[in-house]
């Protein structure tokens, strides 16, 4: 406490600077308590509201979780920074089908983080074993573009100001993620499917499912349906025809299984021809 008594002020002098009656004064500051929560509560009921406790759950799953996992949630929540931001610039670029192709792109990688928190293994290592080598793919892998296997071809994309093919290097990540860019051959893929219609790498059952219309309108002849990872075509009256496919600057590629003939089908170029269009032709014979 101050020696000077001058420079202190007394609870009576508050309470008479305040209006003289203390019950009064308790009731105003309950009023006020509850005014200022329905407030809160008026401008937390909107998206922005939402937004914010979302935030302070968040805030709340931080401090419960262990020391041990808050850096793995950690890379997680940069990722999703860093895919919001490739959201928008896809939007601006491509519209709605921009965004959601990179979405596609997204939930891939981030397939990619979560096999390898839960195996402890780098993503490229876990499919070798899990996926390449099961299925006797010898010449497929993930593969740095600076370290390349001698028998590996070289992408290509056409440069207009030079009227020549240059690599795709300068176009592509150094080495493929969740996203795509494995190397493969056409035998490989036909081994691929192989292994997938015998349940070597999984159940019959599951490859029912994954092949099966789960979303679509079959709007688009060729893009109508999609399963698990897999574009459905309308069997019209017959089976489905599963396929996947991929492009990248100096890459195309598409290849279907036909349960009706037992056939698959491959086309890849690295000079990104329009393979699609070859399906498409061998498909309408």
């Amino acid at each position: 406490m101050y020696e000077d008594a001058s420079e202190t002020t007394s609870y009576d002098d508050i309470v008479k600077a305040l209006g003289g009656d203390l019950s009064k004064i308790q009731e105003a500051m309950d009023n006020t308590t509850g005014a200022a929560q329905a407030m809160a509560d008026t401008q937390l009921d909107n998206l922005s509201g939402d937004i914010t406790l979302f935030q302070s759950a968040l805030e709340g799953a931080k401090i419960a979780v262990s020391d041990g996992l808050t850096p793995t949630l950690r890379e997680f929540v940069q990722f999703g920074g860093e895919g919001l931001g490739s959201l928008t610039e896809a939007f601006k670029e491509g519209g709605l089908t921009g965004a959601m192709d990179e979405l596609g792109n997204l939930l891939s990688e981030f397939l990619a983080m979560i096999i390898e928190k839960i195996t402890g293994m780098e993503f490229d290592r876990y499919l070798q074993q899990n996926v390449f080598d099961p299925c006797g793919m010898t010449q497929s892998g993930y593969f740095e573009l600076d370290r390349l296997p001698g028998n590996c071809a070289v992408n290509y994309v056409y440069c207009n100001n030079l009227n020549d093919f240059r690599t795709n290097i300068f176009c592509v990540d150094a080495k493929g993620t969740g996203a795509g860019g494995a190397f493969v051959t056409v035998k490989d893929i036909v081994r691929f499917w192989s292994a997938l219609t015998e349940g070597r790498i999984i159940s019959g059952n599951m490859f029912k499912t994954m092949i099966s219309r789960q979303s679509g309108d079959g709007s688009d002849a060729e893009e109508g349906y999609y399963g698990f990872g897999m574009w459905i075509i309308d069997g019209k009256g017959q089976k489905d025809i599963p396929y996947f496919q991929g492009c990248d600057p100096g890459v195309s590629f598409i290849s279907e299984y036909n349960p009706n003939t037992n056939t698959v089908s491959v086309f890849v170029s690295n000079y990104c021809d329009n393979v699609w269009a070859i399906a498409r032709k061998l498909r309408q014979r």
